[in-house]
């Protein structure tokens, strides 16, 4: 994988926004360069997993990021806005946290998977956050389609968080029956 991710550039000084689209559009740059992100991340995150099943979630989502990736690039050209490099701190610590675990051998497999899932939904929280916001502010702006093409990825962020969440607590529960059973 290509480690610029981890050796990214100081922050620019951000520009004020004059405006509600302003203020989208920035959200929307940085959805796009987080997801252009979020897709090296996430192969990182299935080549690490031990489980099969967290493995392929990585490899589905992965495919689905790709198709966010394509689907905030024509909401950026029909706003005639062009993409910038990732800015926001929260989420490049978020997925420097996904490259930092999937790389940690010291755990054993069944906990680093755990600590997988949990770092990988903590990604898909801040993602649905974004998502919604922008969508809210499409909306208001009157841009329903694109809030309709924002929505569409923010539905595939709920369902990548859902499958976590249920693969997590399937797993938990086999390993807690096989520890009472032994």
């Amino acid at each position: 994988m290509d480690r610029d991710l981890v050796a990214t550039p100081p922050l620019a000084p951000t520009t004020p926004t004059a405006n509600l689209h302003d203020l989208m559009m920035a959200q929307v740059r940085d959805l796009y360069a987080a997801e252009k992100d979020t897709v090296q991340v996430l192969t990182e995150l299935a080549r690490a997993a031990s489980n099969p099943q967290l493995a392929y979630l990585f490899r589905l989502h992965g495919s689905e990021t790709r198709e966010h990736i394509l689907r905030l690039k024509r909401v950026l050209d029909g706003q005639e806005t062009r993409p910038t490099p990732l800015r926001n701190r929260g989420k490049r610590g978020l997925l420097e946290d996904c490259i930092e675990l999937a790389s940690d051998q010291t755990l054993e497999p069944s906990v680093r998977d755990a600590a997988l899932i949990a770092v990988a939904q903590h990604l898909e929280h801040d993602e649905i956050a974004s998502y919604e916001s922008v969508c809210t502010w499409a909306g208001v702006l009157g841009l329903h389609d694109m809030a309709g093409q924002l929505a569409l990825s923010m539905a595939d962020e709920r369902r990548a968080e859902s499958r976590l969440k249920r693969l997590g607590e399937s797993m938990q529960a086999r390993s807690q029956r096989i520890h009472t059973t032994t």
